[in-house]
């Protein structure tokens, strides 16, 4: 169980549910598979923390690797009605169902199976057959079986950044909103990377800083 919490569960994003519409399609069908990522010329990022799992950020999008143990039917005999908590947002079993369920929506075809081989998504033991025969069962599950995150789908990093951003500062004038939960000055960094930073920033700053050149040699 503490195994599956910390893979699979996403609190932020759980905590920050009601608003999320407001940055993010509700729809948990939203999630195009690997080949159209390719197509789209989106570059696939394996991640393993939860929350970015299904992330998009311009040219890249986030996947978290499926453990191996989600494709072991034994685990889900011995262990699939214990994955229960108290709280409702943070399900262990409804965690696992929904992330079972993205996959099922990444990996339609073969073509999204080799890629997602080919990324190190699956344990390499998984044959086609095998993977789509346990997997298929999982695209009919509805929302109301799996947390909150999943009712979403695939989201920009650039608008869960905003919303949470947004929500912190509701929290300071309203302290005693959210449960008291403390949220992160971010989803997550965008200029994680310093190619990404010197590209977003480097025109502007090469422009402002000839514009003044010009003017304080003309002076």
């Amino acid at each position: 169980n503490i195994c599956i919490a910390s893979d699979l569960e996403t609190e932020l994003l759980d905590e920050i549910y009601t608003y999320l519409y407001l940055v993010a399609r509700k729809s948990g069908a939203h999630i195009d598979p690997l080949h159209k990522h390719l197509l789209r010329r989106r570059t696939v990022v394996v991640t393993e923390n939860p929350k970015l799992h299904l992330v998009r950020h311009y040219r890249t999008i986030y996947v978290k690797p499926l453990p191996d143990y989600l494709l072991n039917h034994q685990v889900w005999q011995d262990h699939g009605s214990r994955l229960q908590v108290t709280h409702k947002r943070y399900d262990k079993r409804r965690a696992s169902l929904g992330f079972l369920r993205s996959y099922s929506l990444l990996i339609r075809h073969e073509s999204d199976f080799i890629i997602a081989h080919k990324s190190n998504l699956l344990p390499r033991h998984v044959s086609f057959y095998r993977f789509q025969k346990f997997i298929r069962p999982f695209r009919s599950i509805l929302d109301e079986d799996v947390s909150h995150r999943y009712h979403f789908g695939q989201s920009r990093l650039t608008r869960l950044n905003w919303a949470v951003r947004i929500i912190r500062v509701v929290q300071v004038v309203f302290p005693f909103t959210f449960n008291n939960y403390r949220f992160p000055v971010s989803h997550k960094d965008e200029n994680w990377q310093i190619a990404e930073y010197i590209q977003k920033y480097a025109a502007p700053l090469v422009f402002v800083f000839g514009t003044l050149s010009l003017i304080l040699s003309s002076m």
